[in-house]
């Protein structure tokens, strides 16, 4: 079993689009998955630009196979980047927590 804990800071003034995004684009699509186990999002209530994802995946190739499919979606990644531009713009700062 693959466990994601990733935090992002999400742009100043772009909370909203991003929540869409997750709620439109990134959890149906994980959901869709059967390798995909968990997929939850929080929104921290004091920092209301901290997100918290938590994902549980089956395997490895589950997890490569959602993200490809992102990209399906969305778009290019930057070069050096594993998700699409698209997705990437709304994000100031993120990291792997576990």
């Amino acid at each position: 079993m693959i466990e994601i804990l990733y935090r992002v800071l999400v742009k100043d003034g772009r909370e909203t689009e991003f929540s869409e995004l997750v709620e439109k684009t990134l959890m149906p699509e994980a959901k869709k998955f059967s390798g995909c186990k968990l997929f939850s999002l929080f929104q921290n209530r004091d920092k209301k630009r901290e997100f918290i994802f938590y994902e549980k995946w089956d395997k490895e190739q589950s997890v490569l196979e959602y993200k490809q499919k992102l990209i399906t979606l969305l778009g290019d990644p930057k070069p050096g980047e594993e998700f699409p531009e698209a997705m990437n713009n709304l994000i100031e700062e993120d990291e792997d927590l576990i």
